[in-house]
């Protein structure tokens, strides 16, 4: 009986953990060249994908010029965004990825590179650029 329980507890915790894995993905288009964690990626078509319990987020390039991966911290907004999409700082013509939005209300910040706050010095407010996501 003690090794039913065990077994079934076992795999209860294994199911949720399973649930909670899951990777969250989208496809976007670029309309510029952005830097990501110090790597500049091409303008073109992206897909994206954000693992909801690593907070490992990667953007791969559909024409294969380019991907890049990081890890971002957790952002919540205060009612559900029914889009995906990314957020980018703009300095002059140079943009970086600043935050993704997988829909809902989860969301990814992005490290900050030293050239983007290098340039934040300089000026001190970037101007956001949202992406939407294909549908």
């Amino acid at each position: 009986m003690k090794t039913h329980l065990l077994r079934t507890s076992i795999l209860a915790v294994v199911a949720i953990v399973a649930v909670h894995a899951q990777t969250l993905n989208f496809k976007v288009k670029v309309p510029f060249d952005f830097i990501v964690v110090g790597q500049t990626l091409p303008a073109g078509q992206y897909s994206v994908d954000v693992r909801t319990v690593s907070g490992v987020v990667t953007i791969n390039c559909v024409d294969q010029k380019g991907a890049a991966g990081t890890i971002g911290l957790p952002l919540s907004a205060v009612g559900a965004q029914n889009e995906e999409k990314l957020v980018f700082h703009r300095y002059g013509d140079t943009y970086f990825l600043a935050q993704v939005w997988a829909g809902g209300s989860y969301g990814r910040k992005l490290p900050t590179t030293n050239r983007e706050h290098e340039l934040a010095a300089k000026r001190l407010d970037p101007d956001n650029i949202t992406v939407v996501a294909s549908r």
